[in-house]
């Protein structure tokens, strides 16, 4: 189970709001299974942001490059669904890569709802 402590909750929470009605996305650096950042990515999708995200390659490296210097770790993807479904979809599914553990935050009624976590196993397994 993932513990996303409060700042970086408030950091999605905040991304999120922002980004409506598009899905809002980013990666989740800490230590072990707790959250202690979140790094906002944009979402680099070139079709329907409503309904996809893509995480923009440069936002990746940088985080990648901030976690090193911070000594954090990836610990999990996160992004939003602005059409209030905490399910994975059949677009996450197949993009999913193995090993990797991903939090989808709902939004319905511009309200957060709670969010889902994910972790891969194997094609397309959730836990």
């Amino acid at each position: 189970m993932l513990t996303i402590l409060a700042g970086a909750w408030r950091q999605i929470s905040e991304d999120v709001m922002a980004r409506l009605p598009e899905e809002a996305c980013g990666i989740l650096l800490g230590r072990g299974d707790t959250v202690m950042e979140a790094w906002v990515c944009r979402n680099a999708h070139p079709g329907d942001r409503t309904r996809n995200f893509e995480l923009a390659p440069q936002d990746q490296f940088d985080c990648a490059r901030h976690a090193r210097a911070a000594g954090l770790e990836l610990v999990a993807y996160y992004h939003s669904h602005p059409n209030g479904s905490p399910e994975f979809s059949e677009t996450d599914k197949r993009l999913a890569v193995c090993g990797s553990r991903h939090v989808i935050i709902p939004v319905a009624g511009g309200q957060l709802g709670p969010p889902r976590s994910y972790r891969i196993r194997g094609a397309v397994s959730t836990g």
